[in-house]
């Protein structure tokens, strides 16, 4: 539902209303309970923009902290090509290359290697994810990365995700790193995209 979220297509009042249309005939479930989270994220990331205006661009974020960060071309364009040296981030970042999408966790995961393993700026993976995601809103992107970075409105700083720990939890028996890493996998993908695009 996202891609249809962010263009306007879809309102979180009315996916909200269906939400609870739904639990009344079937009952509240884990999976509408965490549905209902990420909208609530979502609302309080556009509150968030608004209040914050062009802070959410800023290195430091709204806390006006200066992470330690730099530029590094080779090491940026690495990520972004899921050639870096964590499986799960090489997965997740080749899967947004070609589909312009990956799920809330994995966003978090990629986030988490630019800024903690390969020390680059922030905002260069929030801007590259603006350009790559389909479902790309401006107040959920950068309140995010502004999250993993430690320079939002989080008082406990930043996320480090320990992406070994992150495999072992969501990806045990490595299927989906073996679906975006294996060659074959990756030309079977390619041609069930481009076939579905028409």
């Amino acid at each position: 539902m996202s891609p249809w979220l962010s263009a306007g297509c879809l309102s979180v009042r009315r996916l909200y209303q269906h939400l609870k249309n739904y639990e009344a005939c079937n009952g509240s479930n884990e999976s509408t309970y965490w549905l209902y989270f990420e909208l609530l994220w979502r609302e309080y990331s556009q509150w968030y923009a608004l209040y914050y205006s062009e802070r959410i661009f800023l290195p430091g974020g709204i806390s006006g902290a200066r992470p330690d960060s730099a530029f590094d071309d080779k090491r940026f364009a690495r990520w972004c090509r899921g050639e870096t040296d964590w499986p799960l981030v090489n997965a997740c970042m080749r899967q947004l290359n070609q589909t312009g999408y990956i799920s809330n966790r994995a966003r978090q995961i990629v986030a988490s290697a630019l800024i903690n393993e390969l020390g680059l700026d922030w905002r260069c993976g929030a801007g590259y994810f603006e350009k790559q995601l389909i479902d790309y809103d401006v107040a959920s992107n950068w309140s995010n990365w502004q999250y993993i970075a430690g320079v939002g409105a989080d008082p406990r700083g930043g996320r480090h995700f320990n992406i070994e720990k992150q495999a072992r939890q969501f990806d045990p028996d490595g299927s989906f790193v073996s679906r975006w890493l294996n060659p074959r996998s990756r030309d079977l993908i390619r041609a069930s995209v481009e076939t579905a695009a028409g």
